[in-house]
């Protein structure tokens, strides 16, 4: 009986002196542990002494535990492998060490009950997908000496409402934080921001960029919350993806680079924007750069702006207006159909307006072309029904698309030409549709060097000296002649 009890005894000692868990709980390799076979609860590594020993926990090792709660994973451990702790849905409590250098791809991919991580600045790898679709994750303290939020590495964490990056990190990777609950970033040591990288954060409203920012990639804050951006204070050239910041249903400022290769799209459908003023170092107006932002009011061209590319405004159905520049000499097809405008005074220096630019402008009365003017596009002006004058100071008449003037009323609205170009107008295709074709004039001495002394009276038939004549319509009898001139 003594014999039984000693031998009793030294097997529990043995137990404690050599292991806290059962040898069959865990298949070791060395000091790799491959596979994880128990069924506990809550595991603390450094309190086995052959878990202790442990440097690499390897790929799978965890993968698809159901009942692991809490893990103190070993002081000794350097490396968590591929998809270590996948899908395990009931772990809830992490503590990593502080000498980890690597946690790879996957690792802890799904842990859905998983609520903090305190990633130590040991580590300098953090892989794709580290923490992917961790639904209960609040806090991280990425302390990690690592230079890229790799891809999807925190995608689909919607409880994670912030996050303070690293210094060292200057990448954010593709779709990286994609869906995720943070409501703020500090990006001011980032570099490069990829594709869907902040895409869905519906939450995310702030946000500060660096002064050093080389790339923001395609929907890179796509469908985000974000209220206003600042770019201004970019140092170089910036490139901006496909639809950047398209749906950003909430952006109501917008302030450019000065430097910037933009793709088309930038700021789609987003429907608080109020007001954007493209830099004067820009020499064009790229693709669809704010196209179906319907409280856009007023757009400021930058000194340097040649060109307004495709669809630049189109649908942006409060724009009424645009400060325009002296260089000013295409606008593409498109750009400004839909939109608000009462009146239109176009540059000078522009020369031709492509395809719908200026279509389906229901307010518009009053267009006004400077003399460089040499082609109007295909409904280019179609559908403007309120459409009362035009003038153009171009001595010969611009060539007119096909259908340039259909459904804007021009039976009943004035042309307004050179008056050396009236005959040329009126015998010009389309040009000759409108109801009235007359003279352009600037004040009463210009009257008066067409041949003779004039007559001059009002709409109303009460004649009003020449002097100083207000700005307004009015009927000239000179000579054998009577005609209506507009001085302006």
């Amino acid at each position: 009986m003594k014999k039984t009890l000693l031998a009793l005894t030294l097997t529990l000692g043995t137990l404690a002196a050599w292991g806290a868990y059962p040898a069959t709980s865990y298949t070791l390799d060395g000091t790799t542990l491959e596979k994880w076979n128990g069924t506990e609860t809550e595991i603390d590594m450094n309190s086995d002494p052959a878990l202790a020993a442990v440097t690499d926990i390897a790929n799978n090792a965890f993968k698809n535990n159901g009942t692991l709660k809490t893990i103190v994973i070993g002081d000794a451990v350097k490396n968590i492998g591929l998809w270590s702790f996948m899908d395990c849905h009931a772990l809830e409590n992490v503590t990593l060490p502080v000498g980890l250098e690597a946690i790879k791809n996957a690792a802890f991919s799904s842990c859905t009950a998983l609520k903090a991580i305190d990633i130590p600045a040991s580590v300098t790898t953090l892989g794709n997908s580290a923490f992917y679709n961790c639904q209960s994750l609040s806090t991280v303290g990425l302390n990690a000496n690592v230079d890229a939020v790799n891809d999807m590495c925190f995608s689909g964490c919607i409880a994670l409402k912030s996050l303070t990056l690293a210094p060292s990190v200057k990448t954010i990777g593709n779709e990286a934080f994609q869906g995720a609950g943070i409501t703020s970033i500090d990006l001011s040591n980032v570099t490069v921001i990829n594709t869907s990288a902040f895409e869905d954060c519906s939450s995310l409203a702030t946000v500060t960029f660096s002064p050093a920012l080389e790339e923001i990639s395609s929907s890179a804050f796509a469908y985000s919350a974000i209220r206003g951006i600042d770019l201004s204070g970019c140092t170089g050239e910036v490139t901006v993806g496909f639809n950047a910041f398209q749906d950003c249903s909430q952006l109501a400022t917008a302030l450019l680079p000065a430097q910037a290769s933009i793709s088309s799209g930038m700021f789609t459908n987003c429907t608080a924007l109020q007001e954007l003023t493209i830099p004067d170092t820009w020499s064009e107006i790229p693709v669809k750069l704010a196209n179906g932002c319907t409280s856009l009011r007023k757009v400021t061209l930058g000194s340097g702006v040649t060109a307004i590319k495709n669809t630049a405004f189109m649908g942006d159905t409060a724009l009424k207006e645009v400060v325009w520049n002296d260089v000013l000499e295409t606008i593409d097809w498109n750009v400004f159909y839909e939109c608000g405008f009462e009146e239109l005074n176009l540059p000078e220096s522009l020369v031709s307006v492509d395809d719908y630019s200026f279509s389906a402008l229901p307010e518009l009365k009053k267009v006004k072309f400077g003399a460089a003017l040499t082609s109007l596009g295909a409904s280019c002006f179609a559908q403007c029904p309120k459409l009362q004058s035009v003038e153009c100071a171009a001595t010969v008449p611009p060539t007119l698309g096909s259908d340039a003037w259909t459904g804007s009323n021009t039976a009943n609205a004035t042309l307004y030409v050179p008056s050396e170009s009236v005959a040329a107008y009126e015998a010009a295709d389309q040009w000759k549709d409108f109801g009235v074709c007359t003279s352009i004039v600037t004040g009463i001495d210009e009257i008066e060097a067409t041949g003779g002394t004039a007559t001059i009276y009002d709409l109303q038939g009460h004649r009003v000296q020449g002097d100083n004549l207000p700005v307004g319509l009015y009927i000239i009898k000179q000579g054998n002649q009577t005609r209506k001139v507009l001085v302006k």
